[in-house]
């Protein structure tokens, strides 16, 4: 009876070992700039291919949702994308709002995960 359990709970047991060694890799702070000094950003033209880079960045710093089939792992994925994307759109305010010396400067903005 013993044996039938263990042959049983085994592969479950490496494949939530697997799933846990995982887990740390979303603790760590993945970290990407977006240049933007080559993009007039007083153009919606410019504005958007900001966007677009910003949106790509997001998805390097915390990964692809789509790949995902864990449940939880997906849950991590959206709720690293909603941060990024809510601290890069706050430097976009302010960069927007009366400091676009920030353009002139040539400084990157920088999109984090958490």
């Amino acid at each position: 009876m013993m044996r039938k359990l263990w042959k049983w709970t085994w592969p479950s047991l490496v494949i939530a070992g697997s799933i846990l060694s995982g887990a740390p890799a979303f603790a760590q702070t993945a970290t990407r700039h977006v240049a933007y000094d080559d993009i007039n950003l007083a153009s919606a033209a410019g504005q958007a291919r900001l966007r677009h880079r910003l949106d790509s960045a997001v998805t390097a710093v915390c990964g692809e949702q789509a790949a995902l089939t864990m449940l939880s792992v997906a849950h991590a994925v959206q709720r690293c994308r909603a941060d990024a994307r809510q601290d890069a759109q706050m430097q976009l305010s302010a960069m927007y709002n009366g400091s676009q010396k920030l353009a002139a400067k040539g400084r990157d903005l920088v999109v984090a995960s958490r």
